[in-house]
């Protein structure tokens, strides 16, 4: 799972001629500039340098695909929900804490299902490092929850 941020550019590789199944889920809200392939071609034609950016975000998405399968395959539960709370809780312009996530949507990021996401939830909260509440859950303590998604064990 990747996650994009402001500025974004998604079906690159489509424009390239291939295909790959993927879908795409706002989490939270956003806008989207759709272009189709006669419009790209003729804007890299004019803007050189838009090819180099459109490099960079293969590159950057195929970084991506390649870390989760890392996290996926390696990772413990505690490590990848970790990842997941940071990226879909992105902490507010001000650096509050951003927005309550639900369980039920950890689940489907990670992976997995409810019951395992709750035990793990329950033990990052007894570790101080999240709350949770009827509007889901929060992160307490951001930098901990970093430490454990960036950990290389």
């Amino acid at each position: 799972m990747s996650y994009l941020g402001a500025a974004s550019a998604v079906g690159l590789t489509h424009l390239m001629g291939r295909s790959f199944p993927a879908a795409f889920q706002a989490v939270r809200d956003s806008r989207l500039l759709q272009l189709d392939r006669e419009q790209v071609t003729e804007l890299g034609e004019r803007y050189p340098l838009l090819g180099w950016s459109a490099t960079r975000e293969v590159t950057r998405r195929l970084d991506d695909v390649l870390a989760e399968a890392t996290r996926v395959a390696f990772g413990s539960m505690r490590k990848r929900l970790a990842f997941h709370l940071l990226a879909l809780t992105a902490a507010d312009q001000d650096g509050g804490p951003g927005r309550p996530v639900r369980q039920a949507d950890l689940a489907l990021a990670v992976g997995s299902v409810r019951e395992v996401i709750g035990r793990t939830v329950s033990q990052l909260r007894d570790a101080g490092m999240v709350s949770t509440g009827a509007a889901g859950v929060m992160i307490v303590d951001r930098a901990g929850l970093r430490r454990i998604s960036d950990d290389h064990r």
